[in-house]
């Protein structure tokens, strides 16, 4: 019964708000809280019954039902209580000006944010001696790079990189020439970012920045469409899958593709990790 319940309350605010913009909280924040957090008990019911029976997980799916309805009884709040709705037009104009004014040291500050980043992860690097993607034991030489004394903060310098390159995107989109975003100093930039990002062994780093890379092209220069955003989560799905087979390849979860995404989406959609 409890399992009904949560099936049908994470679809309830999807068909009342209908939400029509993929980064759209009502639609982003909702899809990131059913795949990461509300399909956790019904993926255990389905796929670990056992383990879903020991853990009262009944009880559990109550309260992240209760949780995921009040988060969107804010968005409804919010739009009950809009005092003076803007009008999107309104706020397309006042938006391309500002960014016209404010691009300028966004791209300076995204610049300066990058370099140090990769700076940051090339003496991360440096002072673990390894590489953990390239390593026999990657996931020994995670740790491994991680215990070394301050390779702490260099790894954090490095991961809040993964803003930099949307502020300098914001830059090249002002005149809406996409063109722009071709700039060789851009593409050293991204390049330098993706490479140090999954030389850490970790993938998750690099698909938020081309989400922030997506979101910045969506706002700033053309809207992109449902069916285009679907296509390019499908793909970072099968990203997650082939990354995690390179990385474990003598796992028996990653046998093959079929045996990686199913493991993939049972770990992830449970928060068994």
């Amino acid at each position: 019964m409890e399992l009904y319940l949560l099936g049908g309350g994470l679809l309830v605010p999807f068909l009342a708000f209908r939400p029509r913009d993929f980064f759209q909280p009502e639609f982003f924040i909702n899809l990131l809280f059913v795949l990461l957090i509300g399909m956790g008990p019904i993926t255990l019911y389905f796929f670990m019954p056992d383990y879903y029976a020991e853990r009262a997980y009944s009880e559990v799916s109550l309260i992240i039902l209760l949780g995921y309805l009040s988060l969107n009884f804010g968005f409804a709040f919010a739009r009950i209580f809009s005092v003076s709705p803007v009008s999107l037009n309104g706020l397309s104009r006042n938006y391309h000006s500002w960014l016209i004014r404010k691009s300028r040291g966004m791209y300076i500050l995204g610049l300066m944010w990058g370099l140090v980043a990769i700076v940051a992860g090339c003496l991360y690097f440096f002072r673990a001696g390894s590489i953990p993607l390239l390593s026999a034991n990657k996931e020994e030489a995670r740790v491994a790079a991680m215990l070394v004394s301050g390779n702490g903060y260099l790894l954090y310098l490095l991961t809040i990189g993964v803003i930099a390159p949307s502020f300098m995107a914001l830059f090249y989109l002002k005149d809406g020439v996409p063109s722009r975003l071709f700039s060789p100093l851009f593409i050293f930039v991204v390049v330098a970012l993706v490479v140090l990002l999954l030389f850490t062994g970790s993938r998750r780093y690099v698909i938020w920045m081309f989400i922030y890379l997506l979101a910045v092209y969506h706002y700033s220069f053309r809207a992109i469409s449902l069916s285009r955003l679907l296509f390019f989560s499908f793909v970072g799905l099968v990203f997650i899958v082939l990354f995690e087979i390179f990385r474990n390849p003598n796992s028996e979860t990653t046998a093959g593709f079929f045996s990686a995404a199913t493991y993939r989406f049972i770990i992830y959609t449970s928060n068994l990790e």
